[in-house]
């Protein structure tokens, strides 16, 4: 008779967290506003953090009581998380700079129109956007 083993299981749930949560993760809405967009990021990087801390944590596990598979395991997924949540915030990072670099020209064409930047106050707060002209 096999004696219980813990690590097993910690190994056999922690696995299937780190496969299954992506899986679960939402897919975007195509009608999602600026706002919603940015918090879905904001949360989506961060599960990636999360999943990475899980799986370094899982690595050491499997370190620490010998468990070659879950140490291969937990810090593989540890190190893919690590590099996913790296691509989400430069991805990040440079959508804003983007928007930044488009909203602070007055105006511009595109596909033959011109559109002019308005600015509108919104319950005291000022916000940009563009106004097609021709």
């Amino acid at each position: 008779m096999e004696r219980f083993n813990p690590s097993k299981i910690v190994a056999a749930l922690t696995l299937s967290l780190t496969l299954a949560v992506p899986a679960l993760l939402p897919a975007d809405a195509q009608a999602q506003g600026r706002r919603q967009s940015v918090e879905r990021r904001q949360k989506t990087k961060n599960d990636w953090r999360n999943l990475g801390i899980a799986g370094g944590a899982a690595g050491v596990l499997g370190l620490l009581t010998g468990n070659k598979t879950l140490a291969a395991l937990g810090i593989g997924g540890g190190l893919y998380s690590a590099s996913r949540y790296e691509s989400d915030r430069k991805s990040q990072n440079k959508l804003e700079h983007d928007r930044y670099d488009l909203f602070r020209r007055k105006s511009f064409d595109h596909n033959g129109h011109h559109y002019v930047r308005k600015a509108k106050t919104v319950k005291g707060k000022k916000n940009y956007y563009f106004q097609r002209l021709r």
